[in-house]
């Protein structure tokens, strides 16, 4: 693909033995990249790869067709000048099988191929949003009755904490969306031990907390002084207002 390259972006699609890491911003030319990365690979000299032999993942299904067009325009583009390769004719045609797909679609492709040694269900599906919400609430509840009946004094004081007008809605708002927020971190567990100890810190002082208060009381009483002295410097072009 003739196209002017920046010594990052070759760096990313020409890199072998290990592993790459790409960090940039929107627009920065990333699927550009990965493109010419898989079509290095697929048409260089040495020990070339079938694309489908590939794994490329994303994060929707819009990027994940858009990588196949390109991917495709490309191959399209090679063999204009060179339309009786048969390694290109054959990349053609297998990229129509090749692996790319979101992570999701990519995960349950496994599940699918392997169910048998997964002790999953052959006919499992994906559930859909309404349904996952139903699981949510049906879960909560069960876990809410729980502390409830055993009247668990931490529970009980947590509830205090988070009580309103509607009840206990409050706090349950609050579970979900915690419980949300775990799903995007590598290792919630950790996050959740990390967070609790942060929070054994009794000092105000000394937390995490009570720098953030301090800081922003700080940042408040600074910015009163600075209305007051702005005022008083307004006031003294006055003798009688001043006074």
């Amino acid at each position: 693909m003739s196209r002017n390259w920046t010594l990052q972006q070759k760096n990313a699609i020409y890199a072998t033995d290990g592993s790459v890491l790409v960090s940039a911003a929107a627009g920065s030319g990333k699927t550009a990249v990965l493109v010419e990365r898989v079509i290095q690979l697929i048409t260089r000299e040495k020990n070339p790869l079938d694309v489908d032999r590939l794994l490329i993942v994303t994060f929707t299904r819009a990027a994940a067709a858009e990588m196949r067009e390109r991917i495709q325009a490309a191959v399209n583009k090679l063999l204009e000048d060179d339309p009786y390769n048969a390694h290109l004719l054959a990349q053609r045609q297998l990229l129509y099988s090749a692996n790319i797909s979101t992570i999701d679609s990519f995960c349950g492709d496994i599940v699918r191929e392997y169910f048998h040694t997964l002790d999953v269900a052959r006919d499992f599906r994906i559930a859909d949003e309404g349904e996952l919400e139903i699981l949510r609430q049906e879960a909560l509840n069960i876990v809410f009755e729980h502390f409830y009946d055993i009247e668990d004094k931490g529970f009980l004081c947590l509830l205090d904490v988070f009580a309103g007008k509607q009840g206990d809605q409050k706090l349950r708002e609050t579970v979900l969306k915690i419980s949300e927020f775990l799903t995007t971190q590598p290792f919630p567990d950790k996050w959740l031990d990390d967070m609790s100890e942060k929070y054994s810190e009794t000092q105000i002082s000394k937390s995490v907390w009570g720098n953030i208060i301090i800081d922003y009381a700080r940042n408040a009483v600074l910015h009163a002084i600075n209305l007051t002295e702005n005022s008083l410097k307004r006031l003294s072009e006055d003798a009688k207002l001043y006074e």
